[in-house]
């Protein structure tokens, strides 16, 4: 791995892994504060995005960082 590739990860997984963070709490804020007012759609809803959100840059970084055929 090139120096440059070293330092972009060290760079971007932590930042990844700070954002991730901050949007599941905002997300279980959110349902959260949803439930408790009685809007059992609007927390259902909230929570089938954040699934979308997660499965779909989950899918994206996939094609890109993993390579599932293990070719090289």
């Amino acid at each position: 791995v090139p120096p440059d590739g070293v330092a972009v990860a060290l760079l971007a997984v932590p930042l990844y892994l700070a954002l991730g963070g901050w949007d599941w709490a905002s997300t279980v804020r959110d349902v959260g504060t949803a439930a408790g007012d009685g809007q059992f759609g609007d927390a259902a809803l909230e929570g089938a995005l954040y699934l979308v959100r997660h499965v779909a840059l989950y899918l994206g970084l996939s094609k890109f960082v993993v390579e599932w055929d293990g070719g090289t």
